[in-house]
């Protein structure tokens, strides 16, 4: 069982996890696909945790703020990044979060205005 378990708590972890975003302000519906997914090895840290992660869909200017959660449902905050389209490829970050790493369960995406536009799964003993 333990090691079903594993499998599943992987393949989650492996997963990206897209959202759809519409936008209402005008008649057209533009949609915006981010997705993030953990990108290597956890870094544990005396005063938190690095998380790797890989990032696309975002929009160029835009500002997004990360977070991380554990299973309790806690969450803190783990930095922000506005892409300036300078790169073709996903976004390779490191997240710095005061969460403990062997805690940490998933890593949220907010846009500007505060909405969760994405979020993926991770954990303490994932690599890429």
């Amino acid at each position: 069982m333990a090691a079903g378990v594993s499998s599943l708590v992987l393949a989650a972890c492996a997963a990206f996890v897209t959202i759809v975003a519409t936008s209402g302000n005008d008649s057209h519906t533009s949609v915006a696909a981010i997705q993030v997914a953990q990108d290597g090895e956890m870094i544990a840290h005396p005063w938190g945790t690095e998380i790797p992660v890989s990032l696309s869909g975002m929009r160029d200017g835009t500002t997004y703020r990360f977070m991380t959660g554990n299973a309790r449902g806690d969450r803190v905050q783990a930095g922000s990044v506005q892409p300036s389209g300078q790169s073709d490829g996903p976004m390779r970050v490191h997240l710095t979060t005061a969460m403990r790493k062997d805690t940490i369960t998933m890593v949220y995406v907010q846009d500007a205005d505060g909405q969760f536009v994405a979020q993926a799964a991770v954990g303490p003993h994932r690599s890429s």
